[in-house]
């Protein structure tokens, strides 16, 4: 017996509804997967088997794109095992350009609904026929708006239909594989933070507790050779061995809170290149010159190369380019043994017009570095090994250092080297040739030549031991020091007899009024001499912008503190000799 037409209707639709009940409860599930903890291969297949089984299909695979072969590999699967799905002929298929599912997927980025008579591609129904494949689809993936991989559909048992509902839970699956992918790469994200936060706090606790070390050992020296000084009543030759020794301490001191200046200067994004013309031949001279004594305290042989054909006038930062040369050699002196060999060489490679290509080298027969070591060699605050400020001191900060300064003079720096064989820090920059050197007229070097008998300067500075540290460092050069504890003093000094006086040294940080607003009020007034009157910075503001500053407010130069008596005199005598 037929059956009434609405009857068919009605079993159809509830058959329809059925349907969208299983897919809405599907999604629903899979929907869960986004809240599920779980590794990414389990959570995928998770979603794959829950397909497959509500959808009654017999295959659901993901196959991933790999960028480098340009091919789908399968990576995930599902097979339903009473379905008798044979096995891949192959794990992997070619895709690119021209192919039916590559245009379709990255022009289009559609959804392919195939069964074995598709008229769109007849390779792609010939390869279903082959397979015994019956239907199938195929789904783009994309991760951050990118093809990603595929997912795929087989059918195997009869012909099979895919209708709206069908595509939507396609659709989701895809949409959670791609979530639960962005998911896995971002808890990666989180954990690689994670850890590289714990090394970089576990390198900053071991760089304080190295700048402590660094930093108490030159103190320790100059507080107990000063109490030893003290105590050694009339004997001289004591008293000059500690402050030998107090002097080296100071120095190295100095050098680790440079360092330690710099570092913060680099952290800040502050740090900067000042090119100026200077003589590279003297730069090279000074450097060593600084260097040398270690290298012979330990008997090294110390061998210098220098290339003739190099300009002898630069324009470049040489303060920036010695500090990088002096740093190389110190770690060569620092880690290469007694009798060994230390090499410096500056190659010329090229040369345009006014350009030149430069190479430094710095060679030593020292421990050598191992590949690790080299990978954290110019890092902040870390050494190659946890072992070397144990073994050889030194902050870890000065190749880090190096490294930006190079980088800033648009080189590259680089190291070649074998544990026990020895290592060659290289590095190339580029500096542009200067004009050549007029000859300087000659100056007798006499004791008078720093004779300012006759000479009347200020000094500005609140600190009354400063004050009794230049007073004394220039006592034998008879020249007449008024003191003023603060701006304030300063100006009423020169107010009152602005002829009488010669020069100003200007500290910055006094109380009342600074240095720069001292400077700012003398330039203001109503006097010849005010204009002219050389002002000389004379503070621990060292930076860049420190000098540019007290250039504004009127001053004439700059010299840093702790000062450096030869570059005091050298001072007075461009100024004070007229």
């Amino acid at each position: 017996m037929q059956e009434e037409p609405e009857i068919i209707k009605l079993k159809a639709e509830l058959q329809a509804l059925k349907k969208r009940l299983k897919q809405d409860e599907l999604m629903s599930a899979i929907s869960k997967s986004f809240i599920t903890e779980g590794n990414l291969s389990t959570l995928i297949r998770n979603a794959l088997m829950m397909t497959g089984f509500f959808m009654e299909i017999s295959r659901v695979s993901v196959a991933v794109l790999n960028k480098e072969t340009n091919e789908l590999e399968f990576e995930y699967e599902w097979v339903n095992a009473k379905h008798g799905v044979p096995g891949r002929r192959h794990q992997s298929y070619p895709f690119s350009p021209g192919e039916y599912i590559y245009d379709t997927f990255i022009t289009r980025g559609e959804v392919i609904l195939a069964c074995d008579n598709i008229e769109d591609d007849p390779s792609l129904a010939l390869l279903l026929r082959s397979l015994g494949i019956k239907a199938a689809a195929y789904v783009p993936i994309h991760i951050y708006g990118s093809f990603w991989g595929i997912l795929i559909m087989d059918h195997y048992p009869g012909t099979r239909h895919w209708d709206r509902g069908d595509v939507q839970v396609m659709r989701l699956i895809a949409d959670t594989v791609s979530g639960l992918v962005i998911r896995n790469e971002g808890e990666k994200e989180l954990v690689r933070l994670k850890e590289l936060a714990e090394q970089s706090s576990q390198a900053k606790s071991n760089f304080l507790s190295r700048m402590s070390h660094e930093m108490r050992t030159p103190m320790n020296a100059i507080i107990g050779m000063t109490t030893i000084a003290q105590a050694a009543g009339g004997d001289t030759g004591k008293i000059a061995s500690c402050l030998t020794k107090i002097n080296e301490a100071s120095i190295h001191l100095l050098g680790v809170i440079n360092d330690i200046l710099d570092m913060s200067k680099i952290e800040a994004g502050k740090f900067e290149i000042s090119p100026a013309e200077f003589d590279f031949g003297r730069m090279i001279d000074r450097v060593v010159g600084v260097i040398n004594f270690r290298i012979e305290e330990k008997k090294q042989q110390f061998i210098i190369d220098i290339d003739k054909e190099i300009p002898p006038r630069i324009i470049g930062d040489e303060q920036r380019l010695a500090q990088i040369i002096a740093n190389l050699l110190s770690n060569a002196a620092k880690f290469t043994p007694g009798e060994g060999t230390i090499t410096l060489q500056v190659k010329q490679l090229s040369r345009q017009d006014k350009f030149c290509d430069l190479r430094f080298s710095v060679a030593d027969t020292g421990i050598g570095i191992t590949k690790e070591q080299m990978g954290r060699l110019f890092s902040l605050f870390e050494q190659a090994d946890g072992t070397i400020a144990r073994r050889f001191g030194g902050t870890g900060l000065g190749l880090s250092i190096s490294k930006n300064i190079v980088e800033l003079m648009g080189g590259k720096i680089w190291v070649e080297s074998e544990p026990d064989k020895g290592s060659i820090f290289i590095f190339d920059v580029t500096l542009e040739e200067g004009a050549a050197a007029a000859e300087a007229p000659g100056k007798a070097e006499d004791d008078n030549d720093n004779d300012f008998s006759g000479r009347h300067i200020i000094l500005a500075e609140d600190v009354e031991i400063n004050r009794e540290i230049v007073i004394s460092l220039l006592e034998d050069t008879k020249i007449e020091i008024e003191c003023a504890e603060n701006g304030i003093e300063a100006v009423k000094l020169f107010r009152a007899a602005p002829e009488k006086y010669d020069l100003i040294f200007m500290d910055i940080h006094m109380p009342e009024m600074d240095g720069y607003e001292a400077a700012e009020t003398i330039r203001a007034m109503d006097m010849e001499r005010a204009k002219t009157i050389p002002i000389i910075a004379m503070t621990a503001n060292v930076f860049k912008e420190d000098v540019e500053k007290c250039l504004v407010a009127g001053m004439n130069g700059h010299l840093g503190k702790p000062l450096n008596i030869e570059e005091v005199l050298s001072t007075l005598n461009v100024y004070l000799r007229n």
